[in-house]
């Protein structure tokens, strides 16, 4: 059985089974920070001590290091593709922080776990007071940053994780509700065709469940042939082809992510295609991009600064208390000119 086991990797919770005591024990005992802390008997210790030795077990820096004091540092993590409005927000929470005394420290990555987890990893060395993850979870690269999360103290998630079992605490938009709003303007301005675009399938549940119940409100049949799926595209010619598809199936409102809507934007401009005349476009999301397009980009908005209010408020809980409810951010429908008016407004 021992033979078999060093064969594999041994993480602190076998050990814990093994002797029949708690992980956090375990990891107390392994790390050194059971010491005036944590009442432990000398022949438990032993046990433990016995048992990682047996395996060749040795407990990982990072989890060395969160056996110290905290700073005043906070981490947090953010996509290096993230959108505007992250950083907007990031911009916001900053602010909040420095108030409060704390400073923060930002790691990007994209894609890559292991750089994720070294960022991680300089979070422990600074000894980091609480973790802001803007991002945690890559289904389409088949990887998320949930283990590696739970092992450090104070995490909070900016949206809610997408595997179950994840206890951690979140902020999530209610991108649902935004969703089902707009589709229900979209009707009231005329529109009989809204198309939308869902983005990654991992995503899939929550805007479909939003449009769907918008669609049922206004008595319109679901179509299959207005649906898309795909954020940040890349490529003009792809973006040509989705906007040629638009109009192909005759959709006249398109709902989408910022940064797609505003490469649509470009795309009907080029094709002398007049917005909203001929088709209207709602992003979910708003940052300067969508107040600054041409025409102003009209927006499901969730409020940068709320936002950042929201999550700081969550992230002082687990700091101050070690919990944190998860909350549901409010949306609200902001018109500019990609829209048209309901008739009789002005």
């Amino acid at each position: 059985m021992a033979a078999a086991k060093n064969k594999m990797m041994v993480r602190m919770l076998d050990i814990a089974r093994e002797a029949g005591v708690s992980r956090p024990l375990v990891s107390a005992v392994l790390t050194g920070s059971a010491k005036g802390k944590i009442r432990v008997s000398e022949e438990t210790a032993e046990r433990i001590r016995t048992i990682a030795a047996k395996y060749h077990f040795k407990p990982n820096s990072t989890a060395q290091m969160l056996a110290g004091k905290s700073s005043n540092i906070i981490g947090v993590l953010v996509d290096s593709y993230a959108s505007p409005y992250v950083f907007e927000i990031l911009g916001c929470f900053e602010e909040l922080l420095a108030k409060a005394g704390y400073c923060m420290l930002v790691a990007q990555a994209h894609d890559n776990r292991n750089a994720f987890r070294q960022s991680l990893h300089n979070f422990a060395m600074y000894k980091t007071a609480g973790i802001l993850a803007m991002a945690h979870s890559y289904p389409n690269r088949g990887f998320d940053l949930y283990d590696e999360l739970t092992q450090h103290p104070n995490v909070l998630l900016a949206g809610r994780p997408l595997r179950d079992g994840i206890t951690l605490p979140y902020v999530e938009k209610d991108i649902e509700g935004g969703i089902c709003q707009a589709v229900e303007y979209l009707y009231r301005t005329g529109c009989r065709r809204i198309a939308i675009n869902v983005g990654q399938k991992a995503y899939y549940d929550i805007p479909m469940t939003g449009y769907r119940r918008g669609l049922k409100k206004c008595g319109l049949l679901f179509q299959e042939e207005l649906i898309f799926s795909g954020l940040n595209v890349k490529y003009e010619a792809v973006i040509e082809e989705q906007a040629q598809h638009l109009l192909a199936v005759e959709a006249d409102a398109v709902i989408t992510s910022e940064f797609h809507a505003m490469q649509l934007l470009s795309m009907f401009y080029n094709l002398n295609i007049r917005v909203p005349d001929r088709i209207s476009v709602i992003s979910v999301d708003s940052s300067f991009m969508s107040r600054g397009a041409t025409p102003a980009l009209s927006s499901i908005d969730f409020s940068n600064i709320n936002q950042a209010q929201m999550l700081y408020n969550r992230l002082m809980d687990l700091i101050r208390s070690g919990s944190a409810q998860s909350e549901l951010l409010p949306s609200k429908l902001i018109l500019r000119r990609t829209t048209k008016n309901i008739e009789g407004d002005q």
